[in-house]
């Protein structure tokens, strides 16, 4: 596919994100070609782009159509963007991509792993970004069984979840569990996880959140070099996952 051959010759780290949307078909391509890539995802909307220049940016933004839900790859088109207007929704990442085949995970005694279920989406929303806005959302989630909850002595001590678009997240632990070791047992289950399955475990963390950059290192998560980012620009809101 050429898509995957544009973006396997990029950067691995900074476009792991596009390359596993497309081989998990999550994604499909609307161009591909030597001055960039633009994905979309049927499902959300998001359009995911990379370019090598701000003209093509600028192109490929063109090509996006009335969406207003963008991952993109470059600070060019975040400044392209903002001509839209203030940005609705705005997060500053970078990549993290787990390489190996393997991990091990050694949970704390007694912990145990299980599905949460779509009947604790207001519980998992009030413990995780406390935005009313995030319920369907996180209710979709809930309901495709892709936040998995860590539970000792019989209570929910974290979660920790896989996105619509593949990237894990919704990382979580309550503060009376916290310096336990629940926050790594539970991201080495979700790496164990997405390995099981076939995928390569990635995922972003916003820059400047020292604790998540430490946590994913430890647990064996290259970081990437490059930056991303998560812009949602005036328009339909937040009705799509």
């Amino acid at each position: 596919m050429e898509a995957e051959l544009r973006l396997s010759g990029l950067d691995r780290l900074h476009h792991m994100d596009m390359l596993e949307c497309l081989r998990r078909g999550a994604a499909e391509p609307v161009y591909s070609g030597p001055d960039g890539v633009l994905l979309r995802s049927q499902e959300s909307g998001l359009c995911m782009l990379t370019a090598e220049t701000p003209e093509a940016g600028r192109r490929l933004l063109a090509l996006c159509g009335d969406s207003d839900f963008f991952l993109v790859h470059q600070r060019f088109s975040v400044e392209q963007l903002r001509e839209r207007g203030e940005f609705t929704f705005f997060l500053e990442c970078v990549q993290t991509v787990y390489t190996k085949s393997s991990i091990e995970q050694s949970p704390p005694e007694g912990l145990q792993f299980r599905p949460l279920g779509p009947e604790l989406a207001g519980w998992v929303n009030a413990n995780y970004r406390q935005d009313p806005e995030e319920l369907p959302y996180v209710r979709f989630l809930l309901e495709r069984g892709v936040v998995m909850g860590a539970f000792l002595g019989g209570e929910c001590a974290g979660f920790m979840g896989r996105h619509s678009d593949g990237s894990l997240g919704l990382l979580e632990v309550l503060p009376e569990f916290r310096r336990r070791g629940v926050g790594e047992a539970l991201m080495r289950q979700a790496i164990a996880s997405e390995l099981s399955l076939g995928n390569v475990p990635y995922g972003q963390i916003v820059v400047g959140n020292g604790a998540s950059m430490a946590l994913n290192r430890k647990c064996g998560m290259e970081i990437s070099s490059g930056r991303v980012w998560w812009l949602e620009t005036p328009g339909k809101g937040k009705e799509n996952p």
